[in-house]
């Protein structure tokens, strides 16, 4: 199927929108200060971790050219300090200091390589649910992969999609 111009701005335009609204930090007029704790996935070549004068100093990786490197600075009191950094295939630099500083407000550090094969995991603090860990186990050795879970979690939506674009293509 072939979108015309109209339909490929009409997606650009919906595209920048939400992409501007998930960057958005939440609005909080007149009411308690809210911790909005997301994930920080840090990823590309000479990413760099550091600790800057006491407070978390994050330079985020080159993954293409031209590119704006991003930078992220987190306090000790943050209430938007993540709630987990994910370093998605980089490579750079990390100090002995960031591990302590996220130790202390135990915030994980996890780096899975290109593949999604885990390399390392660090600060996982937590109890688990002792009967959520043994299904888990259960599936890691059962003969079901984790492609074939992906495939089944995109069928559903893959064919509602086709049913939608039936429905509005006439």
């Amino acid at each position: 199927m072939d979108l015309s111009n109209h339909q490929r701005n009409d997606w650009a335009e919906r595209s920048e929108y939400w992409l501007g609204k998930s960057q958005e930090l939440p609005s909080n007029k007149g009411q308690i200060k809210r911790r909005d704790r997301r994930s920080l996935l840090i990823c590309g070549h000479r990413a760099r971790f550091q600790i800057d004068r006491g407070t978390l100093f994050i330079r985020n990786g080159f993954t293409h050219y031209p590119q704006e490197r991003e930078e992220f600075r987190f306090f000790r009191g943050d209430p938007y300090l993540p709630s987990r950094i994910i370093i998605f295939d980089a490579s750079g630099s990390i100090s002995l200091d960031v591990l302590q500083w996220l130790g202390e407000r135990n915030i994980p550090l996890i780096q899975i390589d290109w593949q999604g094969n885990v390399i390392c995991v660090a600060n996982m603090n937590y109890s688990a649910d002792a009967k959520l860990v043994q299904n888990q186990l259960e599936m890691s050795n059962s003969q079901i992969e984790i492609r074939k879970l992906v495939i089944l979690k995109f069928k559903n939506p893959i064919s509602t999609l086709k049913m939608f674009w039936e429905k509005y293509e006439a």
